[in-house]
C-alpha cells in the first residue's frame, strides 16, 4: 500500500510533492478538495495522507479529524507554513495527526519520514516520527572534500518565489551549483 494522498489548495505545491513521490516509487493521488479526499480515503488503498493546514473549505486539522473517524490507523502528515505551531503540536499529541511538516521542507527529511511510516506500519496514526520534517537526520557528506567544480549544475526556471524556495530546500546548496531564473514574459 504505497499510495499517498496529497491534499493542498496550492496546485504547484501538490504537483511538486507528486513529482518527488513518483520519483521515489510511490503512487501519489492528489486533490484540492477535502471532501473528495474523504471519498478517496473511504475507497481504501491509501497508505499515508499529506494535507495542507490552511485550505478554504476545511482546514487540515478538521480534515484529519474526519479522516481519523474513518481510518484511525492512517498516518496523516500536516503541511504548514502559517499555522499556530502550538495548536498543531497539541493535535499531534492527541493523535489527530501523525507528523508536522513545515513549509518549505527538506525533501530528504520528508522522504525519510515517509519511509519510516511505510517501514513501520504498526506505529500507524501515532507513529514516532519527529514533529517536523526538518528534524529527521539525513546522511552526512563531507562537503569540504568535494571539489566545487565537480558539483552538478542545476538550473531552476520558476516565477513563483515559494516554489523556488521549495526547490532550493530539495537540493542542498553544498551538493549542487544552483542557478535560479524566471521563465515566461519576464525571464528567458
Amino acid at each position: 500500500m504505497n499510495k499517498i494522498l496529497i491534499i493542498d489548495d496550492e496546485v504547484k505545491i501538490m504537483k511538486g510533492l507528486t513529482r518527488m513521490l513518483l520519483f521515489e516509487g510511490y503512487e501519489p493521488l492528489q486533490t484540492t478538495d477535502p471532501h473528495e479526499a474523504l471519498i478517496l480515503v473511504e475507497e481504501g488503498g491509501i497508505g499515508l495522507v499529506i494535507s495542507d493546514y490552511r485550505m478554504p473549505e476545511m482546514n487540515g486539522l478538521e480534515l484529519a479529524a474526519a479522516i481519523r473517524k474513518k481510518r484511525p490507523d492512517l498516518p496523516i502528515f500536516l503541511l504548514t507554513g502559517y499555522a499556530d505551531k502550538s495548536l498543531v503540536l497539541r493535535a499531534k499529541e492527541k493523535g489527530v495527526i501523525t507528523a508536522v511538516v513545515t513549509k518549505p521542507w527538506s525533501e530528504v527529511r520528508l522522504l525519510l519520514k515517509i519511509k519510516h511510516h511505510f517501514l513501520n506500519p504498526s506505529k500507524g496514526a501515532t507513529g514516532e516520527a519527529s514533529d517536523d520534517a526538518g528534524e529527521a537526520t539525513a546522511p552526512e557528506t563531507d562537503h569540504k572534500k568535494r571539489d566545487p567544480l565537480s558539483r552538478p549544475k542545476l538550473l531552476i526556471m520558476e516565477d513563483d518565489r515559494m516554489t523556488q524556495a521549495m526547490y532550493q530546500s530539495w537540493f542542498p546548496l553544498d551538493d549542487f551549483d544552483i542557478k535560479l531564473t524566471s521563465s515566461g514574459e519576464n525571464g528567458i
